[in-house]
């Protein structure tokens, strides 16, 4: 059982402050109480500790306005939010992650990042989520409804999995602000004010991402198509004989529209199914639990149907071979 503490707001009865941690857990049951806990009050996941004798977590809530705070803090770890995950989630929000302290390896939309602190990015709770940090971590993430946000940003999908720099432009305002408010919130902040604030901030964050190019319409409209596709995508990733027509024909589209969507930014959408391929396997063969499995099994789990290509195509995206790839990543665990 995860232990709790709450700071209570005056004379309102309700909590203004959440405070939950493993310290009081015994050892053995730490990961998965707080893989039990973090699925209830965070989003539905899995956490694999990458020492599961030492793991420790903590996690603090608070709000403003309509957003949610989340401050964690967790020893080495993967974070995964699958699409089984996805399922069970009633309604769907926009995440606002930042990195306090540590390095983060960020996976989402198809988007393969690292963050820094000061960094942060934007996420999506209907589609499939990694993190990977091999050093103890800090984030403070903002939950946020997609009413809320879609009146600063038209098309957010567009946005997610893009690492932000925190230390340029309206990225390094948004870093200053909110570790400083988030102190705030923890003390506690009048509804009425809370709510003003929490419209600034969002605006904000919408003057962060808005720097990134002007959004009309049309390309708000192709973000939303393009969205819908990657999350298809996600869907059927290791169904081998899963192809372009096929979404075409899912989403009513015609095969040539969902060419053109993802053209326009360099890369096909037949390029972008064997990435995410690619990435789900080095997912699987950095993942302690599965050293016992053979890659070429990884391999065909995720619809290849080829040893020799699936080889090829991992060397070429990873300059490593695949049991290279995963002699390193075991490493890493260990150091």
């Amino acid at each position: 059982m995860i232990g709790s503490t709450r700071v209570l707001a005056f004379g309102g009865g309700k909590p203004i402050l959440e405070e939950y941690t493993t310290a009081r857990v015994r050892s053995r049951a730490k990961i998965a109480s707080w893989n039990d806990f973090a699925s209830r009050r965070i989003l539905p996941l899995e956490i694999v500790a990458r020492d599961t004798r030492t793991f420790e977590a903590s996690l603090r809530i608070g709000h403003l306005g309509s957003i949610a705070f989340f401050e964690t803090s967790s020893l080495p770890a993967m974070v995964d939010h699958r699409m089984e995950h996805i399922a069970s989630i009633r309604e769907r929000w926009f995440g606002l992650a930042m990195v306090l302290q540590g390095t983060v390896d960020h996976s989402h939309y198809g988007r393969q990042i690292t963050l820094v602190p000061g960094d942060f990015v934007l996420q999506d709770s209907h589609t499939p989520l990694q993190m990977w940090f091999s050093e103890p971590c800090t984030l403070l993430a903002l939950r946020l409804t997609p009413e809320h946000l879609a009146r600063h940003i038209p098309a957010p999908e567009d946005h997610c999995g893009i690492r932000v720099p925190g230390d340029g432009g309206f990225g390094r305002v948004l870093r200053a602000m909110l570790p400083e408010l988030w102190i705030q919130v923890q003390q506690g902040v009048d509804s009425d004010v809370g709510s003003s604030i929490a419209n600034q901030v969002v605006a904000l964050i919408g003057s962060c991402y808005a720097t990134r190019g002007v959004i009309t319409k049309d390309s708000a409209a192709r973000s939303a198509h393009k969205a819908q596709i990657r999350r298809l995508v996600e869907t059927h990733l290791a169904e081998s004989s899963f192809r372009v027509s096929d979404i075409a024909v899912i989403l009513r589209m015609s095969p040539r529209y969902v060419h053109k969507i993802f053209e326009r930014d360099g890369e096909s959408i037949s390029a972008y199914i064997m990435r995410r391929r690619l990435e789900e396997c080095a997912r699987e063969l950095r993942d302690p639990r599965n050293q016992h499995r053979a890659v070429n099994e990884i391999a065909f789990d995720w619809g290849f149907g080829s040893a020799a290509h699936f080889s090829r195509s991992f060397r070429t995206l990873y300059r490593v071979s695949p049991t290279e790839f995963r002699r390193k990543a075991g490493s890493s665990i260990k150091d």
